[in-house]
């Protein structure tokens, strides 16, 4: 009788062999270039660190006491050396994982598309649509996916860790060879012999990168950083996923709508007075505006994108009555519409869009960018909000669907209106933390009970009960 677990263990092996030819190709380039531009001696101290290393973690007490002496012989430049070696590996390692873990995503993708008697259609294993199906056989109703649905609420929140505080250029660097990986795997290039000159002139770049920053940084350095996470990554990522539900409800719960806002994001970043006595009001705003700057500037290209692509014509589909209402309060929002209202008189979408980019300009000219553009604004318009431009879109949105355009309606501008949704023109929920004895003194100034603090917990509860319950000012 065949060994069942050898045959597996087997397959899985045949499986790592990909994971670890990229590993073995990164680490041959960063072997080069370790070679070339430290010398061939850093390099074979780098290899007898390793290969000391992994006899060590076998057990062989002989290797941990040479390895522990090698170490301790460094000069502190050799030193340094081999910390970048050893750190920048274990980052193309990773680079590498991920990009194996998109790979095999992908196979199972195809290999499930080729299965004899696959319903067209089916989902793949694992995915928001296989869950969805699976709730429709187990015979879930309408009703009860709607009020599942209802309940539905995810909350991400981003902290600043002090062991990460990776500079945002080695993020990028890093990111940049991710996209390398990527595409010697892409279908296009399946079979074509990898360029090693690109792998190493960004692992060049790596190396002569400095790896810390000149200062220690500061909470708007951190606060930067997560940014760097929603600018690169989460903006796409989102609508795609939320898409992904919207087609698999309109297949087997066409009736279902989920809420706009089941996933959002928080931070601590900025906020968090009681984990980081750097973290002052002014810090806090300033990184309040940071976040408002990115939304801006996302929703500010985005809306300049759907300028140039949204340019239907009212003599080539029929335009809402809303729309139409919009374009008469809007024609003299700034000089450059009246202008684009007379160039353009036909092109009502693109007018109303373009308002949008005046108005997302005048946000972003109040914390100091782009001030050209918000110098056409009019005096005196309404104040920034979230719920207002969604409006506009959503309005966009219906009369393109009435007008034969209902397959842009579903492009670039739904995902728009999903990341207003989602991000706002704030990007995420900024949690203000601080200790509890700062609010008990407050507490006790205001009510002018300067024993508060020595109450006890049951106490407190009783005068802070009391006081809301008289529904009166406690000073």
């Amino acid at each position: 009788m065949p060994d069942r677990t050898s045959a597996l263990h087997s397959t899985a092996l045949k499986n790592l062999s990909p994971l670890r030819s990229e590993i073995r190709f990164l680490g041959d380039a960063l072997g080069r270039v370790i070679s070339q531009l430290e010398g061939r001696a850093t390099f074979e101290t780098v290899e007898k660190l390793r290969t000391l290393a992994k006899a060590s973690r076998k057990g062989d007490a002989d290797a941990a006491d040479q390895l522990a002496k090698t170490v301790a012989r460094l000069s502190p430049e050799a030193a340094i050396h081999q910390a970048m070696a050893f750190t920048l590996y274990f980052e193309l390692v990773n680079l590498a994982e991920e990009n194996f873990r998109v790979m095999l995503l992908r196979r199972r993708r195809g290999a499930q598309a080729d299965e004899k008697g696959r319903r067209a259609g089916e989902p793949i294993r694992e995915s928001i649509a296989a869950a969805i199906e699976e709730l429709k056989d187990k015979g879930v109703s309408t009703a009860q996916m709607q009020a599942l649905l209802d309940r539905l609420s995810i909350e991400l929140v981003f902290t600043a860790h002090p062991t990460e505080s990776k500079r945002r250029t080695l993020l990028t660097k890093l990111r940049r060879m991710a996209e390398i990986l990527r595409e010697r795997h892409s279908p296009e290039l399946q079979g074509e012999a990898p360029d090693p000159a690109r792998v190493e002139r960004e692992i060049v770049s790596l190396w002569l990168t400095d790896r810390s920053r000149v200062a220690r940084p500061e909470v708007t350095d951190e606060a930067r950083t997560g940014l760097w996470y929603f600018d690169t990554t989460l903006f796409d990522a989102l609508p795609r996923l939320q898409n992904d539900m919207l087609r698999a409800l309109r297949r087997h719960y066409p009736r279902v709508r989920p809420p706009a806002r089941w996933l959002t994001f928080g931070s601590w970043i900025g906020g968090d007075r009681d984990g980081n006595p750097n973290v002052t009001p002014a810090v806090t705003a300033e990184v309040l505006l940071l976040h408002r700057q990115l939304a801006l500037n996302k929703l500010l290209h985005q809306a300049r994108e759907l300028s140039w692509s949204i340019s239907v014509s009212d003599k080539r589909a029929l335009i809402s009555p809303a729309v139409r209402r919009f374009v008469k309060e809007n024609r003299n929002f700034s000089k450059q519409v009246r202008q684009m209202s007379q160039r353009y008189p036909h092109e009502p979408y693109r007018l109303l869009l373009n308002v949008l980019r005046g108005q997302v300009a005048r946000g972003l000219a109040e914390i100091g960018d782009e001030k050209s553009l918000a110098s056409e604004a009019v005096e005196g318009a309404a104040f920034l909000q979230a719920a207002a431009m969604r409006e506009l879109l959503e309005v966009i949105r219906e009369s393109l669907k009435e007008g034969r355009g209902a397959i842009l309606a579903d492009g670039e501008l739904q995902t728009t209106i999903q990341r207003l949704e989602t991000f706002g023109l704030h990007v995420a929920r900024l949690d203000l933390r601080q200790h509890s004895a700062a609010h008990e003194a407050a507490i006790a100034e205001i009510s002018g009970r300067p024993g508060y603090s020595k109450l006890s917990e049951t106490e407190k509860r009783s005068v802070l009960s009391s006081a809301i319950a008289a529904a009166r000012p406690l000073a």
